[in-house]
């Protein structure tokens, strides 16, 4: 066999062998026009092209590449469940009362049943009473002046008293002065208002 003819054939079969090297190799023939006109080479880059990249696909069943963001039909994607931390309510009411000649300020308090209630009670101008009748948590405390304030080293301000009770029911209870002996001492009262 003459050379002349071997060389063209071999150039014919590497040329053609060099273009089948840098096909790829397409598992699947359905995907084959689509991945081949994504990796196609172009002479000139075009602003699209170069601008947004692609994410990395994944192929999933059916054929398709798809980006890891697109959910696939009844594909169920976790989210984590984020659990709020439940605020602690209030563990004592506390409310102040003032007593004075002949009213209590506030004259009526609204609390929550099942909470410990704290009142601070303190009587303005001279002595008093404070009462509320209920077997269960129900009290009576004098509002009275001492002979000596040891906080001011004063004797003429009266001491704050602190009440401390859990009322169990809803409803309105009536607290009164019982220990005033004046003309106005059985106007003197105000509510207190349980409610769930």
């Amino acid at each position: 066999m003459k050379l002349y003819y071997f060389v063209p054939l071999l150039v014919v079969g590497l040329l053609l062998f060099g273009c089948t090297a840098q096909q790829p190799q397409v598992q699947n023939p359905t995907l084959a026009p689509s991945y081949a006109a994504t990796q196609a080479p172009s002479a000139t880059p075009t602003p699209e092209a170069t601008a947004t990249p692609t994410p990395n696909p994944t192929l999933r069943p059916g054929g398709a590449f798809v980006p890891e963001s697109t959910p696939v039909p009844g594909e169920v994607i976790s989210t984590p469940t984020v659990t709020p931390t439940p605020t602690p309510g209030p563990q004592v009411q506390e409310m102040q009362i003032n007593a004075s000649e002949w009213k209590f300020e506030p004259n009526t308090i609204t609390v929550h049943k099942g909470i410990t209630v704290r009142l601070v009670v303190q009587s303005l101008d001279q002595n008093h009473g404070i009462a509320i009748v209920n077997s269960d948590w129900g009290f009576q405390r004098e509002l009275m002046k001492p002979d000596w304030n040891p906080a001011t080293g004063r004797t003429n301000l009266y001491h704050p008293v602190t009440i401390e009770f859990v009322p169990y029911e809803t409803g309105d209870y009536r607290y009164y002065n019982y220990a005033s002996a004046g003309s106005g001492a059985s106007q003197m009262y105000g509510t207190l208002h349980v409610v769930d």
